[in-house]
């Protein structure tokens, strides 16, 4: 009971504080690794969800925009990458289990991405 009270007084902060949706759990199997190289090589960082991530900047101390050009996803993610920010332009729809090694005509285009853990 403790943990509900606390769990919905830190959503009632968030709704003050123009936060639309309340506070999501991580979810272990919800996650992307992303490599800079076609194959899984080069540099690679992973991204926990479910999440949101308008600009790829800053992430392990590197900019990743234009950068992926290859990916897998946990068994619980579903990934939808954008070609530009804020989540607009092209996109694709990444299912989960995905190994990608290459991102075709998307590749290093890939500026927001969003995780969910669920089918979108």
């Amino acid at each position: 009971m403790k943990t509900l009270h606390v769990a919905f007084l830190a959503g009632i902060g968030l709704m003050l504080a123009g936060c639309d949706s309340p506070p999501r759990m991580i979810n272990p199997g919800c996650f992307i690794e992303l490599f800079d190289g076609m194959n899984f090589s080069g540099a690679a960082v992973r991204l926990q969800g479910p999440a949101a991530f308008a600009e790829l900047e800053g992430m392990d101390g590197r900019d990743w925009d234009n950068e992926i050009s290859s990916l897998r996803t946990g068994p619980a993610c579903w990934a939808i990458l954008y070609r530009d920010e804020n989540f607009a332009d092209r996109r694709i729809v990444v299912p989960p289990n995905a190994v990608l090694s290459s991102l075709g005509s998307m590749d290093d285009q890939i500026e927001s991405i969003r995780l969910f853990d669920h089918l979108p």
